[in-house]
């Protein structure tokens, strides 16, 4: 449970701040031409951020020997992804397929989370308390980044700066909400005393 837990801290709040920053700086460092991929990077950005968590579940579950709970979530999260990406070609809307890929691993973690919750692989409890107050982390660290990416346009603050102090923000909100978290006994820095 510790390991899950302490994977999404690294993983989520990292897609969150890529789903922002990429971007804006993709089509700094390459020019106007790859403004398209930065929007698709973004959004995949924030589809991977779920791999290392999966990665840590499946892992606990092939040790189990579930391994048919592993074929079912592949399975029903290749099934979700397929409409996705026919949409995404008959629109000619590539961030579709991220999207839909985001949605694939969301149903393959949930449908494992439930396989290792019924084997008392994990404390399923503790898990969806960790994740409330992880998604609630970086929904302020996306709102924050959205408004200050706002302001600096209305301002006209060098993109690059914004960029920068994005991403620093937002790894100061994460930080030191996990901080407030350990108070509770919950967040990475409580995992990390143990």
């Amino acid at each position: 449970t510790d390991m899950l837990v302490l994977s999404a801290w690294v993983g989520v709040p990292a897609g969150t701040i890529g789903y922002i920053v990429l971007p804006v700086l993709i089509p700094l460092l390459y020019g106007t031409r790859w403004t398209d991929v930065g929007s698709i990077v973004g959004v995949l950005a924030l589809a991977y951020c779920l791999l290392p968590t999966m990665s840590v579940l499946a892992a606990g579950l092939e040790q189990r020997g579930m391994f048919k709970a592993i074929l079912i979530s592949l399975f029903l999260g290749i099934a979700t992804i397929v409409p996705f990406c026919f949409a995404a070609v008959n629109a000619r809307y590539p961030v579709l397929a991220g999207i839909g890929l985001g949605v694939s691993f969301a149903v393959q973690h949930a449908l494992n989370l439930l396989f290792a919750s019924r084997s008392r692989l994990i404390d399923i409890r503790r898990i969806l308390v960790e994740y409330l107050l992880i998604g609630s982390v970086c929904l302020i660290v996306l709102v924050t980044e959205y408004c200050l990416l706002r302001f600096s346009y209305r301002w006209e603050f060098s993109i690059v700066t914004t960029a920068l102090s994005i991403a620093f923000l937002g790894s100061v909100v994460v930080v030191g909400c996990g901080a407030l978290a350990s108070i509770k006994g919950l967040g990475p820095l409580a995992i990390l005393r143990r």
